[in-house]
């Protein structure tokens, strides 16, 4: 879903490169922003920590998951 909670409609006609080139961009973010995670320092983690990583990570799907489910129905 969006961020106004609205369905996004799905591509069915994405080529095999933009397949690469958005989970290739979304895999380089999701590194980027655990590398800042991993690099708090022990007993400093807080339940911030945790909702980072949770941001994180749904960004990563928010990006591939249309992609996973056309593999799937297509």
């Amino acid at each position: 879903m969006s961020e106004e909670g609205i369905v996004r409609s799905i591509d069915w006609s994405v080529a095999p490169e933009k397949i690469r080139s958005i989970t290739e961009e979304s895999i380089r973010k999701a590194e980027q922003a655990l590398d800042e995670i991993a690099r708090t320092p022990k007993g400093r983690e807080s339940l911030q920590t945790l909702l980072d990583f949770e941001e994180t990570m749904a960004e990563v799907s928010e990006a591939c998951s249309p992609l996973s489910f056309i593999k799937y129905v297509s």
